[in-house]
């Protein structure tokens, strides 16, 4: 009865020692992913482009799909 008490034991620490390497190996994924997610502020103003640049009718289009 003992032999078996340990072998129980043996066997549910192994798979707890895999579950936790498991869930420490996702928190760091998703804190890495977490990361990559956080948002960038960036100030973008029409004015310091030239007339006619591919940039400044970019604007141009999403002023003009922002009317509608």
């Amino acid at each position: 009865m003992h032999i078996l008490i340990l072998r129980t034991l043996k066997i549910i620490s192994r798979i707890l020692f895999a579950c936790l390497s498991v869930l420490f190996a996702s928190g760091l994924l998703a804190q890495d992913a977490y990361q990559v997610i956080q948002p960038v502020e960036a100030v973008m103003k029409a004015k310091q482009y030239k007339d006619g640049s591919n940039e400044k009718q970019i604007f141009a289009s999403l002023a003009v799909n922002n009317i509608k």
